[in-house]
């Protein structure tokens, strides 16, 4: 039995008291070859959420069968670290979810989610927090860890299975603009560029004689004052980390690429 998180965040959430079956997401279909094969994803059927869970899946060869994590865009800093021994076989995860304050009250719900022996996936209600406003600032992190342990029997040889899943809420204001100052080896300006939410590209060219960039990300707070955070990247920097928000309020971490095109 796999243990994992389902976040859902929303003003009003109609909670369940019994299981919530996902399925498959459909099928897939190789534009080479025209096959189809049953899609990997899962799928919470009326649940606005966030998913970030483990399952076992059944591989094409028969008998065999791999560890797949489902993860949302929304879940920024993940990682997943497995270890599999003679007697135990361990799986810890971990991510944060970024979200604006709302002067409406938000509830976020961490919601276990569980797999039964035949391979179905379900969720279960979980314990959760209310936000708003007025109760947090940017920088507040709220987490909780889901844990779980079940002992199998092999060959009669008892394995120990485990899985750790820590998900944290961090806030942060959302951003307002992003300037982009490319700078020579002098210091001096060659090119100072301004991008309004989600008007950033998908990469950045760089001027020639640019030696490093300034990132400037512009906020304001929930009193309205201007905040303005820089990070400063060398010429051989492969890519830039900005954050994206959507209308719900989760800011999503993006990469883009930085280079000569």
């Amino acid at each position: 039995m796999d243990y994992s998180v389902l976040q859902k965040q929303g003003d009003t959430i109609n909670r369940w008291n019994q299981r919530t079956w996902a399925h498959k997401e459909g099928l897939l279909t190789n534009e080479e070859t025209g096959e189809t094969v049953e899609s990997n994803k899962y799928v919470f059927e009326g649940i606005e959420g966030i998913a970030y869970f483990a399952a076992t899946m059944q591989a094409m060869d028969e008998g065999s069968s791999y560890l797949a994590t489902m993860s949302d865009p929304a879940i920024s800093d993940g990682h997943v670290n497995i270890f599999s021994g003679d007697d135990e076989h361990n799986i810890s995860m971990d991510g944060t979810i970024f979200v604006t304050p709302s002067n409406n009250n938000h509830s976020y719900y961490f919601n276990p989610v569980y797999q039964s022996s035949d391979g179905g996936v379900y969720a279960v209600t979980g314990e959760g927090l209310s936000a708003s406003n007025e109760m947090y600032s940017e920088g507040t992190v709220f987490s909780q860890t889901l844990d779980a342990t079940t002992t199998i029997t092999e060959n009669e040889t008892e394995k120990k299975n485990s899985i750790s899943i820590k998900i944290s809420i961090s806030f942060m204001y959302a951003q307002e603009k992003i300037v982009i100052l490319q700078m020579d080896s002098d210091s001096t300006v060659l090119s100072r560029t301004e991008y309004g939410q989600g008007e950033m590209p998908e990469a950045l060219t760089l001027q020639t004689g640019t030696a490093y960039l300034i990132v400037e990300t512009h906020k304001k707070d929930s009193a309205g004052e201007l905040k303005i955070s820089r990070e400063v990247y060398g010429s051989d920097a492969e890519n830039i980390e900005i954050f994206s928000v959507r209308e719900d309020g989760i800011c999503v971490k993006k990469s883009i690429q930085i280079g000569v095109f």
